[in-house]
Formats: C-alpha cells, sequence, structure tokens
C-alpha cells in the first residue's frame, strides 16, 4: 500500500507530499521497493528540494538505483 501511495504522489506530482517521500526514502527500515517507488515520485515530482535526500540515497544506494534516478531527473 505504501508503495501505491508514493506512486500515486509522483504520478500527480504532489510537492505537498515530499516530506513524507523523503522520510521513506531516507528510512532504512522501509522495504527496498517502497524506497525505489519513492525516488521515483520525487524524480516525478521534480522539486530541487529533494536533490539533497536522492544523493543520500545514491551513496548508499545499489548501482541500479543511481541509474534510475539519474534517468528520471533527466526526464523531468
Amino acid at each position: 500500500m505504501l508503495r501505491a501511495a508514493a506512486r500515486s504522489l509522483g504520478q500527480i506530482r504532489s510537492r505537498a507530499g515530499l516530506p513524507a517521500l523523503i522520510a521513506v526514502l531516507n528510512d532504512e527500515q522501509a522495504e527496498n521497493d517502497v524506497r525505489r517507488e519513492s525516488a521515483f515520485a520525487l524524480g516525478a515530482v521534480g522539486d530541487s528540494s529533494a536533490l539533497p535526500a536522492l544523493r543520500e540515497a545514491v551513496t548508499h544506494g545499489d548501482p541500479y538505483r543511481l541509474m534510475r534516478l539519474t534517468r528520471r531527473y533527466a526526464k523531468s
């Protein structure tokens, strides 16, 4: 359910959802698919205030996440 919520926030490009998406992305106890969807949603919103959290996730994440985040921001 959290993954679907994150996806929905990204689809509607909700800036109001940024704090929740960033919190999930930073939560190392959250499921990887939920964190990944939060990263995608942050990219879809395209607000530069999310960049520090995305950079932090990339430095502590898998290389596939880096590629996806980069691709998402390139499309924004």
